[in-house]
């Protein structure tokens, strides 16, 4: 029971954090099962189902209405069972091998998840139709970041700085990273190197539809 109130409280936090500075994003607590909620930017598609989707299908689903308002179910641990890798094996090779690196990690038995990107449903109003191609995101206003919700099971820090040569060409992996049980919001810089940071309370940011 302690466990389940930790993350609820922490999916309020974030929600109280976030979305008064991003009116766009919004997280709240329904029945035990945190909700993600918000409005696409020039959505024209019209009325369509969205889902939280692996290759092994549909984790849970939602809808977006004819004005691009959205909600749906973040899944739940139990849903998460046999997709989440444990933060020793994530970051202890990051495609730079016998290269300087910095790494500090704790709680490595901590489980992680990265949340996908929304799929559209096509207009076919079967349940089982393939999705779109383009996808359901999240960027900042000024478009060099993405924010994104990363599930971890237990407390952990995550410090990653690595530079390399990499197929030709000079790459950087950085990673810091302060998680708590629940989601967590997290920036993911767009473009050839990885900079994955904790998120600021202050954030502006709009959700968007398209191919990338």
């Amino acid at each position: 029971m302690h466990k389940i109130q930790a993350r609820l409280l922490l999916a309020l936090a974030l929600a109280s954090g976030v979305a008064g500075a991003a009116p766009p994003l919004a997280l709240s607590a329904q029945n035990g099962v945190t909700v993600l909620s918000g409005t696409v930017a020039g959505w024209a598609l019209g009325a369509r189902g969205l889902a939280f989707s692996e290759s092994r299908g549909p984790l849970t689903r939602g809808k977006v209405d004819a004005g691009g308002a959205f909600q749906i179910a973040l899944p739940t641990p139990a849903q998460l069972g046999g997709l989440t890798r444990k933060v020793g094996d994530l970051y202890d090779v990051v495609g730079c091998d016998d290269q300087p690196s910095d790494f500090d990690i704790s709680g490595r038995e901590a489980e992680l998840y990265w949340l996908p990107q929304l799929s559209v449903q096509k207009a076919r109003p079967n349940p089982k139709a393939p999705y779109e191609r383009g996808e359901v995101y999240n960027l900042t206003a000024d478009g060099q970041d993405e924010l994104r919700l990363l599930y971890s099971s237990a407390y952990t820090t995550i410090y990653v700085n690595v530079s390399c040569s990499s197929f030709g060409s000079e790459r950087s992996v950085a990673y810091d990273l302060k998680l708590a049980p629940g989601w967590n919001m997290v920036l993911d810089r767009r473009g050839n190197s990885t900079d994955v940071r904790n998120a600021p309370s202050s954030l502006q940011t709009r959700w968007l539809y398209g191919v990338r």
